[in-house]
């Protein structure tokens, strides 16, 4: 059988029409695999970077507060109101004697008024 020239060149440019998009698909699906890679590769390094600023800057504020907390000047005045938190009767004097003083505070003009009494000191 015989083809004419003109199918036999349409023919030919459709086989060389689906080579190159067969080409093209497959250069695509590689650049996108070796691009994911890429990716995945530079997103570990960051993160692992990230994690040991990260760490770095913990290790140095625990130091700092470390070398603060052994100072005396914070000590004292923390055992001092250790002291006094321990003298306390009990915890829900110590919280309604400041909502109390909470209280005066924003109505001085009538003090002597207040219903709080004399709570959280015994004396």
């Amino acid at each position: 059988m015989k083809l004419k020239i003109g199918t036999k060149l349409i023919g030919s440019f459709l086989l060389i029409v689906l080579l190159m998009a067969v080409m093209a698909f497959y250069s695509a699906s590689l650049s996108q695999r070796s691009l994911k890679e890429a990716v995945g590769r530079s997103s570990t390094f960051l993160v692992e970077e990230m994690l040991q600023r990260i760490d770095q800057d913990i290790y140095l504020k625990l130091e700092v507060l470390q070398t603060h907390s052994k100072h005396g000047a914070l000590q004292n005045p923390v055992l001092k109101s250790n002291e006094e938190f321990e003298k306390l009767a009990s915890i829900e004097n110590l919280a309604l004697s400041q909502s109390c003083m909470i209280f005066r505070k924003e109505n001085r003009k009538d003090s002597s008024s207040s219903a709080c009494g004399n709570v959280g000191n015994p004396s």
